[in-house]
Order: structure tokens, then sequence, then C-alpha cells
């Protein structure tokens, strides 16, 4: 059987966490989809993206083949991309008929169907559901809450995901095998796992009470920071002194977090190191977040939180919800952004005074004011701060900025109108 992970036209409400990876690679919990999805049948994984990621797509997963076709002669097991892996869901997946479907509402989850059907569909077609719903014999199976939405899906459910992570990875055993100051306190220690190579210094209190505290290999704690579960901090990162972490927070590898942090996920590769609040937040890679920054995540009237997603305002449903930040992005110190912000890949922004809600892709500017980040600076500083992590900045990088610099040039010249 062939197995293909694929993407669908509701990419794009999860945008700009997705202009730069594909719908797969979001992080909830400790895992990203596609390393949870991958618990599941064990067999060779194709990737179906959208054609301009295909390059970085294919870097980052080397051992995978994308957007080729599948072999007819079997048939293909194929699951969106934005889906999230569950026990329930695997036990369907592993029994499903031929030719059937999971769905959600509308929406494919995943279908089984002879290769040759398979080949014929275009997952990113808007009429992609449509087409499957009307094989001939296809049966049918509903499903709920299996599929990412909205960015603040991935915030919401982040605290239970690190849960079911942290036992899928542990099978309830624990261990301590970092190097812990004597006075390092572990509160409710049976739900907190410390990797090799993590190094926790004098002071730090671990508070797994709440939820269970996964602290991945080579990690580094420094004096007086108080981590509290659910919570994950990945590889090679770096909490720094006084930071207080608080429930439903993951921070993936090599990143640097300091200050108030709260339900949020700090996706890899990114800074925020200085005092400052964040939460109920998702940023990407290779952010930074300058000293004394702060987002807002809960309205003066505590009303629902909009947020501009797909061109539309869209109603949260949530009362908490702060900042969402794409790859690439920076703000200078004492940046101030609002309740439910969006800010698109590789902005530079700065000043006090407080941002627009949603700033497209390639801005650079203060308080609503934004002209275009030129695209060759644009680059040369991301090939500088990739150097920093010994990462190359190389063809599809360039490929990747420059696609995304012209797509992103019509929202940029109507910014009055957005904002």
């Amino acid at each position: 059987m062939n197995l293909v992970l694929f993407e669908d036209i509701g990419y794009r409400k999860l945008n700009p966490l997705v202009l730069s990876r594909p719908t797969f690679d979001l992080r909830c919990g400790i895992h990203t989809l596609i390393e949870k999805i991958q618990r599941g049948p064990t067999m060779t994984v194709g990737l179906f993206v959208r054609d301009y990621l295909k390059s970085v797509t294919a870097r980052q997963y080397p051992d995978h083949t994308v957007n080729e076709m599948v072999d007819e002669q079997l048939p293909v097991l194929a699951v969106n991309g934005r889906t999230l892996w569950n026990e329930s869901l695997n036990s369907k997946l592993q029994s499903l008929e031929l030719p059937s479907a999971i769905i959600e509402g509308n929406q494919i989850v995943a279908v089984n169907l002879p290769g040759e059907t398979w080949n014929r569909l275009n997952p990113l077609s808007i009429e992609f559901a449509d087409q499957v719903m009307q094989i001939p014999d296809l049966v049918v199976h509903e499903t709920t809450s299996c599929l990412i939405h909205y960015p603040w899906d991935l915030i919401r459910k982040n605290g239970a995901e690190i849960v079911a992570d942290f036992s899928y990875i542990t099978g309830g055993t624990t261990r301590i095998a970092g190097d812990l100051a004597s006075n390092v306190t572990c509160l409710n220690a049976s739900d907190i796992q410390i990797n090799a190579g993590v190094v926790i210094k004098p002071g730090v209190v671990l508070d797994a009470e709440a939820g269970p505290i996964f602290i991945d290999n080579d990690a580094t704690v420094l004096p007086n920071a108080f981590l509290e579960g659910p919570l994950y901090i990945g590889k090679n990162s770096l909490i720094k002194a006084g930071a207080k972490i608080y429930e439903n927070t993951s921070i993936g590898p090599v990143c640097k977090v300091g200050g108030e942090v709260e339900e949020s996920i700090i996706h890899a590769y990114s800074n925020k190191q200085h005092e400052g609040f964040l939460g109920h937040a998702y940023l990407g890679t290779w952010v930074n977040i300058g000293a004394d920054s702060n987002n807002s995540d809960l309205k003066n009237n505590y009303g629902n939180v909009k947020m501009m997603i797909d061109g539309q305002w869209i109603d949260s449903g949530t009362q908490f919800l702060g900042l969402i930040m794409g790859d690439h992005s920076k703000c200078g110190i004492n940046s101030t952004l609002n309740t439910g912000t969006v800010v698109g890949f590789n902005c530079n922004l700065y000043g006090p005074e407080l941002h627009g809600k949603y700033v497209p892709s390639f801005s650079w500017g203060s308080g609503g004011r934004y002209v275009p980040y030129r695209l060759d600076k644009a680059m040369d500083v991301a090939a500088k701060v990739m150097a920093r992590r010994k990462i190359r900045f190389d063809d599809p990088d360039r490929e990747l900025f420059s696609i995304l610099f012209k797509q992103s040039s019509a929202e940029r010249e109507n910014q009055n109108i957005v904002n």
C-alpha cells in the first residue's frame, strides 16, 4: 500500500504559518503533525504539497517522495496533512475498505483508493472533496475533531496534545537523565521527563502538578526559572534566567526563551530571550522578539477575538488569542502587538506604537505605517541569521523567498484597507 500525506485547499486558513511549510509540518504538543501521523500505518510515505514548496519539502524530508504519482498497481491510503492523529482515527485507518473515505463535515480526512483513482485527483483543487464523494461504491465514515482548521486550533489543543505525546513517548515510565543542580525543585516528579544532556541550574522550579513536563536532549534551563506543565522544551533550546513559562506551552528545538510565556507554541529556531509577555501565540521559525515586547491575548471587553484569515475577519470563538507570526519575521524592542494580530512571512517591525492587526508578508515599519521589505535585503538577513546556527541559506530558500514576495505584493499595496 502507498501512504500519502496531502495538502488540501484548507491550508489557506492556516496562513501565515504554512506560507513556507506544508501543513503537516505544524507543531501541536511535543510532535509535529507528520510525526504523529507516522505512528500509524508503517509504509513508504509520499508527500503531496503545493508546487512552490516542493524543493524545501524534499530537502527537509529526503526519505520521502514529493509530488510524485503513486504506483497504480497498489491501493493508496491518503491522509490530510491537517490531521491531528489519535488512536481512534488510527483504528479507522487500519481497517478502511477499498474504496472508502473518512470525512469531517464536508472535508476529507483520509481516503483509501486504487492508485489509478488517486492519480486522477488533485487534493489542492476546490472540487477535491466533491470528486472523492462521487467515486462509485465509496464507503464513507464520519468523524469529528480530527482536522486543524485555523491557527488557534493548534494553540487551543496544544496542552492536551503535550499530555498525549508525553504518554506515547514515555509509556508511563519517566526518567531524569540530565544534570540537575541540588536545589532544583520538582513537583510531581513522576510526570517529569528530562533527557540526556539537559542542564538545569540552581533555583529552577519544575511544576508538573497540572500536567507533564518534557525537556528534550541537550536543553539548558538557567537559574531561577519557573516551568509549569503541560510543557515541552525542545532539543538544544535555552530557557533564560528567571523565565516564567506557564502551562500548555511548546518550545521547539534550538530556541532561546525568557520573560513570560503562556499557552504558546514556538516552532523552532526562534528567540524570545528577554522580558515581555507572549500568550496564546504561535511563532514560526527564525522569528526574533525584541526585548520588552508584549502581545495582548485578552480584549478589554472580554469579547471573542477576531483574526484576519484568508482575507476575512473570522471570530475565533475564544476570549484568549494573541500573536500569529510567520517564519523569518522580527520585531524590535518595546514592540506592542494587539489581540489576534497576524504578522506574515519575513516582516521587520519596530517602535512602541500599536501595530496593525494584520501585517502582510515582507512589510517593514512601525505603528501601521509600512513599506515593502526589499527582497535582496530580506534574503541577506535570513542568510546571516541561519548561518549563526550553521544552516545554509541556499537555492530552495531563495526560490521560496522570491515566490512569497511576489505572492504578497497585492496585499502590501492594500495595507491601509486590511489594517
